[in-house]
């Protein structure tokens, strides 16, 4: 006796159901291009269903869009257009994620674990001369604090070598890193690549006198900065790098710090720390020809 009693809507959906398993098993093996094309298909419907269950408003459509075909403007990929996000615009998301709870623990709980922000100088004046604005050092430190409280890292990256920067640039920046404890810092020299406005503006002031293209890696000093001499550029670059890449600088800022996902840090500046001394090993010595002329 069968126990499971089956409306007839129920049983008519069933038998379209085996139906089209018969279909399907009539032409095995799928071809890979087939299961490719299905498995898209269900990834986006399941997508949209789950997702409108819980008020998201996307239509099937337009979740198509964002995981299959990627969203383009004019043509041109997201990415592209992220890329040309200036400061001003990374340094606005960094602050409404960092004032927004809700974002942070979404974030969180989406499997971020660290956020990578361009602070390139903390010298508004620097920021000027390339169009892009900044945030008091205050509020920057606290806005780190609140991205760290909900267990994100901070991988912070800044550039020597602006217009405005003096010799004391150096231990300012390192300063700030050793006290909002920035999990990850990177330090680079500002570079004239070709092509770009700063290239052209530096050599119509006859600033640039390193063009070896080996030379461009963000790590050489190829041009004659303003308030200071390309070697206390050099100099203070090599320092910044070579302390904060010290284990007393790596165990100091970890261990007193937040301590978010200690190990993968630990082992992330570590391994960094390779690269980064390399660089200093092989920089130490440099000669500037050009400052004896």
């Amino acid at each position: 006796m069968n126990i499971f009693m089956l409306s007839d809507r129920t049983k008519k959906i069933f038998d379209r159901i085996d139906v089209g398993k018969k279909l399907i098993d009539r032409h095995r093996p799928l071809p890979p291009s087939v299961l490719q094309r299905l498995h898209e298909n269900l990834v986006i419907d399941w997508t949209y269903n789950s997702n409108a269950i819980e008020g998201n408003t996307l239509s099937i459509s337009e979740t198509r869009l964002v995981l299959q075909d990627g969203l383009t403007i004019g043509r041109k990929s997201v990415i592209e257009h992220l890329e040309a996000i200036n400061h001003r615009d990374a340094i606005r998301f960094i602050e409404t994620l960092a004032r927004n709870p809700e974002l942070l623990a979404l974030a969180r709980e989406s499997g971020c674990i660290s956020l990578f922000i361009g602070f390139e100088s903390l010298n508004q004046e620097n920021l000027d001369g390339a169009r892009k604005t900044f945030m008091d050092t205050n509020e920057l430190v606290d806005l780190i604090n609140r991205i760290q409280d909900h267990g994100i890292g901070i991988q912070g990256a800044f550039i020597f070598g602006f217009d405005h920067d003096e010799r004391e640039v150096f231990k300012r920046t390192v300063d700030f890193v050793h006290e909002t404890h920035i999990e990850l810092p990177t330090f680079s020299v500002l570079t004239p690549f070709p092509g770009t406005p700063l290239r052209k503006r530096l050599e119509e002031e006859g600033r640039i006198f390193d063009n070896h293209w080996p030379h461009y890696d963000m790590s050489h000093v190829v041009f004659k900065p303003k308030l200071m001499s390309p070697r206390e550029l050099q100099e203070g670059y090599l320092w910044a790098q070579k302390y904060c890449c010290s284990p007393r600088s790596i165990l100091g800022r970890l261990l007193r710090g937040p301590r978010n996902h200690l190990f993968h840090f630990l082992m992330s500046n570590f391994v960094l720390r390779g690269a980064q001394m390399e660089i200093v090993n092989r920089l130490r010595d440099r000669q500037f020809h050009m400052e004896a002329s």
